[in-house]
């Protein structure tokens, strides 16, 4: 494996304990074996969540081209008070078996298509964030 390659997959590599990326690690705890995979587009938006007690459990950014994954998510440990499963971002829809938000990126339009999409719904995503409030309270069926 190049340097050149080997340094782009680690970008996708977050300590387990601040979820930032291995070189902008706060709290310099990050032991191989337990290196956490996010995709780095999704990154700050699952530090944001995480920071205001949103507490995560898997996502992906989509992914076009040869290995495509046309699904953006992000799945949640717990079903929160504070996300209003009817006012999610446009576009995308509550998973409630999964407690995941997910966008679809529409099938048979061009990768620069699909690029362009996957970032417009990164942004709305990161804006809905933003407007969560802290302090998550779990709900309790």
């Amino acid at each position: 494996m190049s340097i050149r390659r080997s340094k782009k997959l680690l970008e996708n590599y977050v300590c387990p304990q601040c979820f930032r990326q291995i070189n902008k690690c706060i709290c310099k705890y990050y032991p191989p074996a337990e290196l956490i995979y996010i995709d780095i587009n999704m990154q700050d938006i699952i530090v944001k969540l995480n920071d205001k007690g949103y507490k995560t459990i898997s996502c992906c950014e989509s992914h076009i081209g040869e290995n495509k994954q046309p699904n953006m998510y992000i799945s949640f440990a717990w079903k929160y008070n504070e996300i209003d499963t009817d006012n999610l971002p446009d576009g995308f829809k509550w998973i409630k078996g999964d407690l995941a938000v997910e966008f679809t990126i529409p099938s048979r339009i061009s990768d620069e298509q699909a690029e362009k999409i996957k970032f417009e719904k990164l942004k709305l995503l990161s804006e809905w964030v933003d407007n969560l409030p802290a302090g998550a309270t779990q709900e309790y069926e």
